[in-house]
């Protein structure tokens, strides 16, 4: 039985000491490059794996990890990024990182010889930048066609898991085979096919619903099939979609 591939990440969001920011003609400051980088390692004796591949699922953007197990991606806009990470003879593992203006993110992956999943850690050292209201989210659940989790109704419910606070929604199922750690989400009109995941507009992996909290959550929008998905996440084959809003920043 192969064994999973663990994750467990740290994130400084700011470097240490005084940065001089680069400033335009105008003397506006221009935006700062972030950067992500990190190292691939055996969970058991931390030693390091070489040639690992890691992407950004949905960009342009794959390296393998050297001789000490090191990867780099440089010049990373801000935005929400899927890392990916492959290593021969082991599932592929994905985690969702939330990338600022300026951040330098440590990610390591580790390579564990038991059957236990870890989920990914995030310590942010500096305060979080604030973004902008979620307006997609408002504008389609007051004039959608799918169903919508405001931040009222999350509170409401006061789950603990993602897997909880969608639990009994109308039209979903939770499904979770006995003996089993891990559950899957399904829509009943669908019900052979896994739904579409969306975090913050980017398209994530099912093992979202297991890497976030219900109180890192501002909304959820649910789409049982294509007739009332908007097209801008209309990309499950007809499987539903499931876009997750976070609440990073309004804190």
């Amino acid at each position: 039985m192969r064994s999973p591939l663990v994750t467990s990440i740290t994130v400084c969001a700011s470097l240490c000491g005084v940065a001089w920011l680069p400033v335009d003609l105008r003397g506006q400051t221009a935006p700062r490059k972030s950067e992500i980088r990190g190292t691939v390692v055996m969970a058991a004796d931390r030693k390091p794996i070489k040639g690992a591949e890691l992407s950004l699922e949905g960009r342009d953007l794959a390296v393998r990890s050297d001789g000490k197990g090191r990867f780099k991606f440089p010049k990373v806009a801000a935005g929400t990024y899927v890392i990916r990470a492959e290593v021969e003879g082991f599932p592929a593992a994905t985690s969702t990182l939330v990338v600022a203006d300026g951040d330098r993110l440590e990610v390591e992956f580790q390579v564990g010889p038991n059957d236990a999943v870890t989920l990914p850690e995030l310590a942010v050292t500096a305060e979080a930048p604030r973004l902008s209201p979620v307006t997609e989210f408002n504008r389609r659940a007051t004039s959608g066609n799918g169903r919508y989790l405001t931040r009222e109704d999350i509170e409401k419910r006061n789950a603990a898991t993602m897997m909880d606070l969608l639990r009994n929604t109308p039209g979903l199922r939770v499904n979770c085979p006995r003996g089993e750690r891990i559950c899957t989400l399904a829509f009943a009109r669908s019900s052979g096919c896994s739904p579409a995941y969306f975090l913050d507009g980017i398209p994530a992996d099912k093992a979202l619903l297991y890497s976030i909290f219900p109180g890192d959550v501002e909304g959820v929008e649910l789409y049982a099939g294509p007739s009332e998905t908007p097209p801008e996440l209309n990309r499950s084959g007809g499987c539903g979609v499931v876009a997750i809003w976070s609440r990073v920043g309004r804190r």
